[in-house]
């Protein structure tokens, strides 16, 4: 803190450590982030560059807005720290950077990138551009002295500077961090301090790890360009209530999950691809909620099917048994008609079988209107 002529206090902001740090003595460590555009880094490195047209390359030229973010860590920290980042990345342990390996800052301290990756590569690259040798150079650091790993995951999520890593790249980065938290505190964070922790609102963390959870073959469908992250990530309902309905079959072969995985596969396939060119992503929404109220629905009949009172008459568990039916084939009938599925035909009849109620008559299982009956 400092004191002005009038003697007030004045407040400092900015970055408390930084120091010109050794370019060729930063390490890298492998990243969330596995792929970089090469026009981005050259845009990047254009921005880097001044070129003040004296001829003569000078430190001039260059003007790094933003410093990179590094640890300088002892060999015992730069240990912890790249076991931590090998635990957060499972990579395997005969897969991981000797600690040994490392190329020393001075004979006591390494330095290690946390965040500024993009702008290394902008450098690198300036570097090869006007053949100037790493080792000839020095860069803005904000250095953070045996920095734990967990600390720096929070710094590295909010750092991105210049450009945001993909939403399915970032909503991994989230889940990585929330398991890395849960596995070193030994409980399951609460999603407000996780958010407070990575700097992100509770909703986009929420988000993160729902589409993080799905299986890596309904993630594809965003990885592929095929549905945006927010659709995709609004198919972990549908997966989690699949894997609730397999586990109702008592005749099920396969496992539940399994199962569940290739049923949201085959609805995507089936059912959104056919409809997704010109269809907005609210619509899209609105196919993904019918499919789980009705396949929800059809829990509920299932559930309530097996669950009788034994002391309950016949008459009473046919009476039961004949709302939860007419439950489900209601949530059928709801979600035929979000589709435009239902027919001119489908809705006569839908009406006669109304005007038989009305009589009193019971309809035989037969004359039930196309699809109904499959939802028994």
């Amino acid at each position: 803190m400092l004191k002005t002529s009038e003697g007030e206090s004045v407040i400092e902001f900015g970055p408390k450590r930084l120091q010109l740090v050794p370019f060729a003595s930063i390490n890298e460590l492998p990243q969330v982030r596995t792929t970089y555009d090469p026009s981005a880094i050259e845009e990047l490195a254009q921005a880097i560059w001044t070129d003040r047209g004296t001829g003569a390359i000078s430190t001039d030229d260059f003007d790094l807005a933003n410093p990179l973010l590094v640890g300088r860590h002892t060999p015992t920290s730069a240990k912890r720290y790249i076991h931590d980042h090998g635990e957060y990345h499972r990579i395997a342990k005969a897969d991981r950077m000797d600690p040994q390996d490392l190329t020393p800052l001075d004979n006591d301290t390494a330095i290690i990138m946390i965040a500024g990756h993009r702008r290394r590569r902008a450098i690198s690259h300036l570097l090869g551009q006007h053949n100037i040798l790493p080792g000839d150079v020095r860069v803005a650091g904000n250095v953070r002295d045996d920095i734990e790993f967990g600390q720096a995951i929070g710094l590295q999520l909010r750092e991105n500077v210049y450009e945001r890593p993909s939403p399915q790249d970032e909503a991994r980065a989230i889940d990585l961090a929330f398991r890395y938290i849960q596995t070193k505190s030994g409980h399951v964070p609460s999603l407000k301090s996780l958010s407070t922790e990575l700097g992100f609102g509770e909703t986009k963390v929420r988000d993160a790890i729902a589409f993080a959870s799905l299986p890596d073959s309904i993630q594809e469908y965003t990885n592929s360009g095929a549905l945006s992250y927010t659709i995709t990530r609004q198919l972990k309902p549908l997966y989690d209530v699949f894997i609730r309905y397999y586990k109702l079959k008592p005749d099920a072969e396969k496992d539940p999950v399994i199962t569940a995985e290739f049923a949201v596969r085959e609805f995507c396939d089936s059912h959104l691809n056919k409809r997704i060119q010109g269809k907005s992503d609210e619509r899209i929404s609105q196919l993904i909620a019918g499919q789980v109220k009705s396949i929800e629905d059809s829990i509920k009949y299932q559930q309530g099917s097996w669950d009788f009172d034994l002391d309950m008459s016949p008459e009473s568990r046919s009476r039961r048994a004949g709302r939860q039916l007419t439950q489900t084939a209601l949530a059928v009938m709801r979600y035929r008609l979000t589709l435009g599925e239902m027919s001119s035909t489908d809705i006569s009849e839908l009406e006669r079988l109304i005007e038989a109620h009305r009589r009193n008559e019971t309809p035989k299982q037969d004359e039930l209107p196309l699809g109904l009956s499959e939802a028994s």
